[in-house]
């Protein structure tokens, strides 16, 4: 078969662009990730010696199709195997939602520390402990009264210096 032109060979596979992406999205759901595939597999056939020996593009860029979604369901489910293995799953807090946790995290210790100490060890003892205020008053002998006023102090101090 006489070599064609990248020309010929770049129109040849348009002619068939929207017909195999629309076969790869309905398999897919993802209309990205269809066109992802469809990119590889003419990278693919470029990188061959002599893509203009094949005798019938149309079923080769089917066939080619059938084996990327083989490839990618694989991937997909190594890829979750390998995070269940690690405790994760696909529902998983992507990383700048934890990185933003732990920014947030940072904040509020350190808004925590800046408090008064009496105020800090009150709110510790009813929010992380889980004393209960009365007693908390009885063990710094002050008032029920003095301990909801720090607690609103101390809650009030944190929510506004963990926002920024």
């Amino acid at each position: 078969m006489p070599q064609a032109s990248p020309i010929l060979i770049a129109a040849a596979i348009e002619t068939h662009r929207q017909e195999i992406e629309h076969y790869l999205e309905v398999r897919l759901g993802c209309t990205e990730t269809a066109r992802d595939l469809f990119q590889s597999i003419i990278e693919n056939l470029l990188r061959r010696s002599s893509p203009t020996g094949l005798s019938n593009l149309r079923a080769y860029l089917y066939q080619a199709a059938r084996n990327a979604l083989k490839n990618h369901h694989r991937d997909a489910a190594v890829r979750a195997r390998v995070l269940s293995n690690a405790g994760f799953s696909e529902e998983s807090p992507a990383l700048e939602q934890v990185v933003e946790s732990e920014q947030n995290l940072a904040r509020l210790n350190a808004a925590i520390a800046e408090l008064p100490v009496l105020t800090r060890q009150i709110l510790i003892m009813h929010r992380v402990q889980g004393i209960s205020q009365r007693v908390i008053a009885d063990h710094f002998n002050i008032h029920v009264s003095t301990v909801e006023k720090r607690l609103k102090q101390a809650l009030t101090y944190c929510l506004h210096k963990s926002a920024r």
